[in-house]
């Protein structure tokens, strides 16, 4: 069920039943539960409801982070060697056969 068809007040969700009618249901939980509910950064989500469980997730939005650079490996037979230009020489590591 999506965030626009359920509500959250004071611990109790309340989800549509029949046409202007809600169901209450009373939520237990503790304190780190309990941030989540408080912590008016993060957006509520969908929920689903199952036989022992009440689960509802969120979502924040952040800061796009760039990063400082990119760095990829060509991994070889007897090297490694980095888009940074520097290479690992691995001709002198010894090697497991299983043959």
């Amino acid at each position: 069920m999506d965030s626009a068809n359920y509500s959250l007040n004071y611990g109790i969700l309340s989800l549509p039943n029949k046409k202007g009618l809600r169901v209450l249901i009373p939520l237990k939980y503790g304190d780190w539960q309990r941030s989540f509910l408080m912590d008016t950064t993060l957006k509520r989500g969908s929920v689903t409801v199952t036989d022992s469980k009440i689960i509802i997730a969120f979502s924040k939005e952040t800061d796009v982070m760039s990063p400082l650079r990119r760095v990829g490996y060509d991994l070889n037979h007897r090297s490694i060697v980095g888009s940074d230009g520097i290479g690992i020489d691995l001709s002198s590591v010894a090697r497991i056969h299983t043959e």
